[in-house]
């Protein structure tokens, strides 16, 4: 019947063909690899001093963080050592800043002990990856010490390349609740705490030297903490910095291409104090 049908109207074969080549089409698209896949490479740095409330303990901890944005998988591997406690539990939580709690995201895998590793993994959905990419995811891991979690490490990107002129100096933020920023920062050497100062310019680009409008003190010296600046005006270009304190002296905000000294913060409140630049690092 078929071959008669294609004798009396040759047109019937090119149609089959082209219905056969669309069906094998579809099934090697759906097949492909989706290549507008971005893989995400994050790290979470954990201490007890990012618990919530603060744990002290010599614990530390490391995991990498990889997190594809189309598949929406995300796997972790890390280690930990010289925890107070027995690992019990391991978690990523959120959605949470710095300094504040979520509930569990995905359950990880730790080898306990109290030096070990962690590994496993999972799938968000996408709001989750959204909030993940904004920093609002952190690793948890629970101990017989600290049953509410030892030792915890905000997922953020890995800080880039440093300044060979200035190593360690990288300092990035995400954003918390309602109009708070959430940071972290290498601790100044020798500094008893931390300070963030903060302005805003614009709409349009800043010229001239910039203008410090408020300061936070009290960020400790744990490498994370949280100030709230309020919301700038619309359009406005918001920038900020966090500098180390030692005492009553607080350190500088560094020098210009042209090594010129950076404009200290004036009347801003209790963390307007004299800078050092004479203070070196071992």
């Amino acid at each position: 019947m078929l071959l008669d049908q294609m004798k009396a109207d040759p047109g019937v074969a090119s149609v089959r063909r082209i219905i056969a080549l669309s069906s094998l089409l579809v099934a090697w698209l759906a097949a492909a690899p989706d290549v507008s896949a971005t893989i995400h490479n994050l790290v979470a740095n954990m201490s007890g001093a990012q618990e919530n409330p603060p744990i002290i303990t010599t614990g530390t901890g490391t995991c990498a963080v990889t997190l594809n944005d189309v598949t929406r998988q995300v796997t972790v591997s890390g280690t930990y050592q010289s925890l107070t406690g027995t690992a019990s539990l391991c978690h990523i939580h959120g959605p949470a800043p710095v300094g504040m709690n979520a509930n569990v995201v995905i359950s990880l895998t730790q080898s306990g002990g109290t030096s070990g590793t962690i590994s496993g993994g999972g799938t968000l959905t996408a709001q989750q990856v959204l909030d993940m990419l904004n920093g609002l995811h952190y690793v948890n891991l629970h101990s017989s010490f600290a049953g509410g979690g030892e030792i915890r490490g905000q997922v953020f990107p890995p800080p880039p390349p440093s300044d060979p002129a200035d190593p360690g100096r990288t300092v990035t933020a995400s954003k918390g609740a309602g109009t708070s920023v959430g940071v972290t920062y290498p601790p100044a050497c020798g500094a008893t705490d931390h300070v963030a100062y903060w302005g805003q310019a614009g709409p349009g680009t800043i010229v001239g030297p910039l203008s410090w409008i408020g300061s936070a003190c009290g960020l400790g010296t744990s490498g994370a903490g949280m100030f709230d600046p309020g919301a700038p005006p619309e359009r406005a270009f918001f920038y900020f910095v966090v500098v180390g304190q030692n005492a009553s002296v607080q350190g500088s905000f560094g020098r210009s291409s042209a090594a010129v000294q950076r404009p200290e913060a004036v009347g801003v409140g209790l963390c307007d104090l004299p800078q050092s630049l004479n203070v070196t690092c071992p």
